[in-house]
């Protein structure tokens, strides 16, 4: 387990029981892809402020991972966190797709392909009941196990029944132009080298021109 939990563990005033949850971006890597580091840092910033606002008079929080947060809260005040959920939701529309160079001999061609998209921002809560802080760890174990199952900008209890694989089926984009080509044969088969999520490269089956793909 990550140092910033048993930090938290050990700085947790437990009191009087309340609830412990976690807060994680939805598809923080795909928002990383379309908008750039710059933009996905703020909002982790942005969603930091939102969480220790709603909680500064009743509880504490702290960041354990690039963008997963712990909150603990005295009582039971699960309004508190489907308003961290709502105001950080939010939406706007992109561009989106892939640009090509193409390399055969002395022949080099571009092209770009992108279609107008809608990407979605939002985050995953999932929470249970916190009496005993030694709890704490093995309960966070949990929420990282369960946590990609449930749907986004709705806290969810731990271990309800609500909690289905099919809440992994929320997408951050409503559409992604995937049919890459060859930009000087158009062919559409390639033998791939290697590839991210940001690009790819390989050789077009039928003319042999090498390609590498940039996506956006």
């Amino acid at each position: 387990m990550h140092q910033f939990v048993y930090d938290f563990q050990e700085s947790l005033d437990l009191s009087s029981p309340g609830i412990l949850s976690l807060f994680n971006i939805a598809s923080a890597k795909r928002r990383n892809l379309h908008l750039g580091y710059q933009v996905v840092d703020k909002e982790i910033v942005q969603l930091d402020e939102l969480i220790k606002k709603a909680v500064k008079d009743c509880g504490d929080s702290k960041r354990i991972g690039g963008d997963e947060w712990l909150v603990f809260t005295y009582g039971e005040p699960i309004h508190l966190l489907e308003k961290i959920c709502l105001e950080f939701a939010d939406e706007q529309e992109i561009e989106t797709g892939w640009r090509c160079v193409a390399t055969k001999g002395e022949i080099e061609k571009q092209t770009k392909e992108s279609v107008p998209a809608t990407l979605k921002r939002g985050v995953r809560c999932i929470y249970t009941s916190l009496v005993d802080k030694k709890q704490l760890p093995m309960i966070v174990e949990e929420f990282q196990n369960e946590i990609w199952k449930i749907p986004v900008n709705c806290p969810y209890l731990l271990n309800s029944n609500d909690i289905k694989v099919e809440g992994n089926d929320w997408k951050a984009i409503d559409e992604i132009h995937e049919d890459v080509y060859c930009p000087i044969c158009n062919s559409l088969e390639f033998e791939w080298d290697e590839g991210t999520d940001d690009s790819s490269e390989g050789s077009c089956k039928q003319c042999g021109a090498f390609c590498i793909f940039r996506f956006f």
